[in-house]
């Protein structure tokens, strides 16, 4: 599975590196050896934007934070699914399927 596309998918994942480069003081990120580290059973926060149309048609792209248990790594991808309901859409619900990379984890439980 590739990473996801909003153009192709419907959604896509942050990257938080970029985003921890633009906003230094205020926007931390896990050791990049530990986000390079994960192993099956591994929890982590990723940022996901999810494009919806409201009632009076208005396009937005909703960023919400979820919860995903890495099930497998292969390389530099990881496997997952989330664990939660996405807020803004029916269609991401606990155990949809999500591959990502380092650079996307803003947090880890393990």
């Amino acid at each position: 599975m590739a990473l996801a596309e909003i153009s192709r998918d419907g959604w896509e994942l942050d990257d938080a590196e970029l985003l921890a480069q633009a906003h230094p003081a205020t926007f931390w990120l896990p050791e990049r050896e530990r986000r390079e580290s994960l192993a099956p059973g591994d929890t982590v926060k990723l940022i996901f934007r999810i494009p919806t149309v409201g009632e009076a048609g208005s396009e937005a792209i909703n960023v919400e934070c979820m919860r995903v248990t890495t099930q497998r790594v292969e390389g530099t991808l990881y496997y997952g699914n989330i664990d939660n309901d996405a807020l803004c859409t029916s269609d991401m619900r606990a155990g949809f399927a999500v591959t990502f990379q380092p650079r996307h984890v803003i947090g880890i439980w393990n």
